[in-house]
Formats: structure tokens, sequence, C-alpha cells
């Protein structure tokens, strides 16, 4: 890969962003084109050049007032098209008109199987052009897939020009624009990259450790073998599931407990004297609900903005994902609500009763919240 000498910053993106309540456009196609345009005009006028890195999705998503997820998909859409290519622990950069850069253990994911069915649901169907294919909704109940999916799968063929995007009356509809030519059948490679490495994960076990052994961490997992930390993530729990490693707390840490049917462990004091990782964090999270119901009753009134998650989460020394499970439990019960956007955060919508914010006091995390 050629080296990454450049890194675009906030400030050099368009000042004028997508207007995304007065389009009938997905944000994710609005936030393609608007970010494809940009960087073609920039590398016309040599502003920028490929191999420029773009700042990290959370930024761009702040930037734009968007979700995350939003800018993800966008970006998946360009990548598609040969603009950009994301790679682990380096990020997005341009390689517009370049030769492409095999991302290390790619394989195929739920969008690519679904392009596919929806190629096939064309044919099989003798549809023509300009007939409409069945809503987001119909489809993803018909395919047993999760609506979302089911959407980028569709707008992407809109960007290979096979579907084409319709509104009417403010409803938005999907028609053919070109019958697919299709070879070979249906049969794709199913496994995803989580079951890939899973495998890998497995026999890396069988090779080298013995039951007791404890086990890598998922940062030093990710490392080892080319993934994402969530990728390790989502292995390492089948295979606690399916009985070759254990997890907990504290020092323990992920444990070895079956190399094979033959050997395997029973398990230790440790491992039992001590709750499973997801019960503590359940146990913890709720605490620090608590805790927060507490201060919003002594610290906030109405309409008042709390402080930021990294900010609570200091306060009470927890992590930031304890801190966002709290939230949304408050938000469940009706004392914050949430607002997105630059000037978004959680904000108090109704201020607990104080007998039911003191009756929690012995629920502090920490020591100094804990009132003698």
């Amino acid at each position: 890969m050629t080296e990454i000498k450049t890194k675009i910053e906030i400030s050099d993106l368009p000042k004028e962003v997508p207007d995304y309540k007065n389009s009938a456009e997905s944000k994710e196609a609005l936030t393609e084109k608007w970010l494809t345009n940009w960087i073609k005009d920039a590398i016309k006028n040599k502003k920028i050049k490929t191999y420029s890195l773009l700042p990290i999705k959370s930024k761009l998503a702040y930037y734009l007032g968007v979700s995350i997820g939003t800018v993800q998909n966008a970006i998946r859409y360009m990548e598609d098209k040969g603009i950009v290519e994301s790679k682990q622990r380096i990020g997005t950069y341009i390689i517009s008109g370049e030769k492409k850069v095999s991302v290390p253990h790619k394989l195929t994911g739920k969008r690519d199987l679904t392009i596919k069915q929806l190629l096939y649901f064309i044919v099989d169907n003798e549809l023509n052009i300009g007939d409409k294919i069945p809503s987001i909704r119909s489809m993803a109940k018909m395919l047993s897939l999760s609506t979302n999916t089911v959407r980028l799968s569709i707008e992407h063929l809109v960007s290979k020009g096979i579907l084409k995007t319709n509104i009417k009356d403010k409803e938005i509809f999907y028609t053919v624009e070109k019958i697919p030519e299709i070879k070979g059948n249906l049969k794709l490679e199913t496994r995803t990259l989580a079951s890939k490495i899973e495998e890998e994960i497995l026999k890396f076990i069988k090779e080298n450790f013995k039951a007791g052994d404890k086990f890598l961490t998922h940062h030093e997992l990710a490392k080892k073998f080319n993934v994402s930390v969530k990728t390790t993530h989502d292995a390492i729990k089948t295979l606690i599931n399916k009985g070759y490693l254990v997890s907990r707390r504290g020092q323990y840490g992920t444990i070895v407990v079956k190399t094979s049917q033959k050997e395997s462990l029973m398990p230790k004091p440790e491992m039992t004297i001590f709750a499973p990782a997801a019960q503590a964090a359940i146990y913890r999270y709720e605490k620090i609900k608590n805790y927060i119901k507490q201060i919003i009753t002594q610290e906030f009134d109405l309409g008042e903005k709390l402080p930021s998650m990294q900010d609570l989460a200091k306060r009470t020394e927890v992590s930031t994902n304890t801190i966002k499970k709290a939230l949304h439990d408050l938000a469940k019960e009706g004392y914050i609500g949430f607002s997105r956007g630059r000037y978004g955060g959680s904000f108090v919508i109704n201020i607990p009763e104080n007998q039911e914010s003191a009756a929690f006091r012995w629920l502090a995390v920490s020591k100094k919240y804990v009132t003698k």
C-alpha cells in the first residue's frame, strides 16, 4: 500500500452540509454524494491527493449532525464505487482511481448475500424494466433479514444502476432500471468474518494451549489475526458458549477450559466465586443508574443537560459503556431524553422523588460516594 502522508481535517471539508430534513433521499445516500463530490473536486483542484486519510467516522458524524452508523454506511457505498478504502487500525483513505488494496480476511457479509438474493429475485420473478419491487419491509420479511440490511443492499443496486429510486407523494419506492445478468448459482460463501476467526482461534487454542491456561486478551487476538476487537469479541463469545473458554472478571481473564473432548477442566474456585462478566456488568450499571438519579435530584433542573458520558464515567470510575446502559435505562423510565447532533446530549425531562434517590445511597460505586 502507498504510504499515507496527508490527513484531512474537519476544517478542510465544505462548510455547507447536506440538507437532510428537506430531502426524500436517505441520509446515507446524501452523505455519500456530498463526500464523493467533494473528494473528486478536491483532487481535481489539487487540494488533496489519493491516499489522504479521512477524518475518523465519529468526527464526521458530529460535523454532519448524523449518527456514526449513517457515516459508516455512506463510506460502504463509497468503497463499492472505488472512491475510498478502509483498513483496520489505519482508517479510511482515498483511492479514487487507484488499484484497490485488499483488506485481510475479507469474507462475504450479510449485505453481499442479500444483494445476490435481490438479483435472483428480479430474474426469478421475471420482472421487467420499470417494474416495482416489494417494499423494504416486505423484502426483509421475505428474506428473514433486518430492514437495514435490505435497505443497504437495495441502495447498493441503485448505485450500480440495477434499481432506480422513485419518489411519489413523499413515498419512496424502487423500480427495475436494468435486468441483471447473473452468472453461476445462488450458492455463496455464507461464513461471516467472526465465524472464520472463530475457527482460526479454536485451531490456535488446540495447537498452543492446554486446559487451565490463561488465554489472550481480545486486543491481543485482534492484533494477531489482523481484525477488529469487536470481531474477536464475537468469536470468543461463541467459543465460550461452546465450552472451550470461560471468561471471568479481574485478574483471571479468559481461561481455556477445553481443547478437545478428551481434555477439559473442571471449574476452579476462582471461576465460581465471581459472577460472570455479563452479570457483573448488569449489577454495576444498576448501581450507576441509581447514582445518576441521585445527582439529577440534587444538582439538576428540568431541561438541563447532563454531563457527557466521558465525564460521568470519570466521576463514577466506571466505563462509558456502563454509563450508556444506565442512561438508556433512565430514558426508559422517563427521567432523561436524548438529542442528537452537535448540540445534542442527555437532558433531564423528569425529576426523581427525593426519598427514592436517598434510598439508593448505599449503592454508590466508589467509596467517596458512600455516606458514613
